[in-house]
C-alpha cells in the first residue's frame, strides 16, 4: 500500500474501547487523546431519535438514551453482510459503524498533530480475510489509508520489543 501525505497513525478498533498513537519526533509511541483529554474512547456509537449521531458517548450520556439507539461491540459483526442496523431510513452497516469510530479517533487526533492520511489497525487474530478488509473498507470510508492491518498480538508483541530496545533482534523473545 502506498503511504500518502500526511501523519501515519496506528489505532486500536476494539470492541468496548479504541485508541489512536503515533511515533513523536523522540520515536517513542504516544497514545493521542480524545475531545475529552482521555487516551481511550467507547467503542459506542449513539444513533439519536433526533438525527445527532455521537461516537463515544460518555455512560452517563448513554444512560438517558434508549437502549435501541445505542450500538456497541459493532467489532463483531465486521464481515457480516447479513447484519445492519436501520437509522432514519437508511441501512447501516459494521462498516459504516466502525468508520464512524475510526473518523472520530482520527478528528479527535489531527487536533493534535495535524492532518492524518495513513493507519496501521489492529485486528483480533482470528479474524479471517473477509472481516480483515472490512476493517480496511472501514478505515476507507473514515477518510483513512489503511496501509496494514495486524493482529492484536503481533502489536503486542512489537510493543514489547520496542520498550525492551529489541525490536529487530531475532533472539529478543527467547527465554
Amino acid at each position: 500500500m502506498k503511504i500518502l501525505d500526511g501523519q501515519t497513525v496506528g489505532i486500536d478498533l476494539g470492541t468496548t474501547y479504541s485508541a489512536i498513537a503515533q511515533i513523536n519526533a523522540e520515536g517513542e509511541p504516544v497514545s493521542l487523546e480524545n475531545a475529552d483529554g482521555k487516551t481511550i474512547t467507547p467503542s459506542v456509537v449513539l444513533l439519536g431519535d433526533d438525527g445527532k449521531v455521537i461516537v463515544g458517548p460518555s455512560f452517563e450520556r448513554m444512560s438517558l438514551e434508549k437502549p435501541q439507539n445505542i450500538v456497541e461491540a459493532i467489532k463483531r459483526q465486521m464481515g457480516s453482510k447479513d447484519f445492519h442496523i436501520v437509522y432514519q431510513g437508511k441501512k447501516l452497516t459494521p462498516e459504516f459503524l466502525s468508520a464512524l469510530i475510526l473518523k472520530k479517533l482520527k478528528q479527535d487526533a489531527e487536533k493534535q498533530v495535524g492532518p492524518i492520511a495513513n493507519a496501521v489497525v489492529t485486528v483480533p487474530y482470528y479474524f479471517n480475510d473477509v472481516r480483515r478488509k472490512a476493517t480496511q473498507d472501514a478505515g476507507k470510508i473514515a477518510g483513512l489509508n489503511v496501509i496494514d492491518i495486524i493482529n492484536e498480538p503481533t502489536a503486542a508483541t512489537l510493543a514489547y520489543a520496542w520498550q525492551k530496545g529489541q525490536l529487530g533482534r531475532p533472539d529478543a523473545f527467547e527465554g
